[in-house]
């Protein structure tokens, strides 16, 4: 004999919906599944590609490290009639602001690079313009600048890819800091 169900417990379905409600569960959460295991390898993926191919980038102390081990150390450009005449050469050529701190960067001049990226992101906050400002702090050991803007940029919802040339600028930049810091250890 069966116990008798309450009236309002009694449910007047078909048994059949029910069964096809929990094939439809069952179903959905195995298709999650896939979809976040695919993500988690796409995401591995390219990690494990970016470590493999792209080689960091030594920052400006790690040459002047180098640098002071042989005796010849670089003499400190101060943005000299060189720089001035390169800089000048390029922004005649193509007048853009990312023409100029290219210049400026080739020449080592990464002050000057920053100060003109600086000015241009006052006037236009184009994506282009926040990433090279990144990677020049990057290369300055700016970690309290480069965090900031990271920040900010991240919280304006930039893309995908965007984000994950932060993460490796963030990456490069850690990096460095620790160099510096076992240097000033031993």
């Amino acid at each position: 004999t069966t116990a008798a169900l309450p009236e309002n417990a009694e449910w007047r379905g078909s048994p059949w919906a029910l069964l096809l409600l929990g094939v439809a569960a069952v179903g959905g959460l195995l298709f999650y599944r896939r979809r976040k295991a695919a993500a988690k390898r796409r995401l591995q993926a390219f990690h494990y590609a970016g470590v493999a191919t792209a080689a960091p980038k030594a920052s400006a102390t790690h040459f002047e490290d180098v640098f002071a081990e042989l005796g010849d150390a670089p003499q400190e450009q101060s943005g000299g009639a060189d720089i001035a005449s390169v800089t000048a050469r390029v922004v005649e050529e193509d007048n853009s602001p990312q023409a100029a701190a290219a210049a400026c960067i080739e020449l080592g001049d990464y002050r000057g690079a920053q100060q003109i990226v600086e000015q241009a992101l006052r006037e236009d906050e184009s994506l282009t313009l926040q990433m090279l400002l990144l990677d020049l702090y990057a290369r300055q050991g700016q970690a309290t600048d480069f965090e900031a803007l990271a920040l900010q940029m991240e919280f304006a919802g930039v893309e995908e890819e965007s984000l994950r040339e932060i993460d490796i600028l963030r990456r490069e930049l850690n990096g460095a800091q620790q160099h510096r810091t076992q240097q000033q250890g031993q």
